[in-house]
């Protein structure tokens, strides 16, 4: 297997999250097309960090949604394996966690672009709502990858299933071998979404 889920690893309780806020906004930010945003009053984009459960706060050097946020470093090693599919905007991350508020701002809001139609319709299984209303399209409850289709891309949003990123095993290895903190990586079999 070439491909693997890109993901924002919460276990252990100790990773600080983005606030709920973040998801709404990500709303504004969905699909796969450039938001051509440069000279916008949207610019930078604010975060806030959430309270974690427990232990020492961990800050993740990615977190991955509609719209991602990610690190400097984390940029600068998908740019480095050649990932060059990102429409990246200025970001502000605020650490409200402890006493004194601390703004960070090395990390980018991030929109994948691009949707490649990847997903092999016959191995995966459609999502149910459950609602009676049967089967629907754009979601599934297992991905199986049809690596042809995917011809070698470094990182994108599958079709359907959009909800993940899905990246090539040599910006797993990448990003793995910087050990960044607050990131994981599983079989796209283990992905339920949209």
């Amino acid at each position: 297997m070439s491909y693997y889920i890109l993901d924002t690893f919460t276990y252990p309780r100790n990773i600080a999250m983005v606030r709920d806020r973040w998801r709404a906004l990500s709303g504004i930010f969905s699909g796969t097309m450039r938001l051509n945003l440069r000279e916008s009053e949207w610019l930078p984009i604010e975060f806030e960090l959430e309270q974690p459960q427990a232990g020492d706060t961990i800050i993740a050097a990615g977190y991955v949604a509609t719209m991602c946020l990610f690190s400097d470093e984390l940029l600068d090693i998908l740019y480095r394996v050649g990932v060059d599919n990102l429409d990246v905007y200025p970001a502000l991350l605020r650490n409200n966690l402890d006493d004194e508020e601390i703004v960070y701002k090395n990390y980018k809001a991030v929109v994948i672009m691009g949707a490649i139609g990847c997903v092999d319709k016959k191995r995966s299984g459609k999502l149910d709502l459950g609602d009676g209303s049967g089967l629907i399209d754009g979601g599934v409850d297992k991905m199986y990858i049809d690596e042809r289709k995917a011809d070698g891309l470094l990182m994108f949003r599958p079709q359907p299933g959009m909800g993940a990123v899905v990246v090539h095993e040599r910006v797993k290895t990448a990003i793995q071998a910087a050990k960044l903190p607050g990131l994981r990586f599983y079989d796209p079999s283990k992905f339920g979404g949209f």
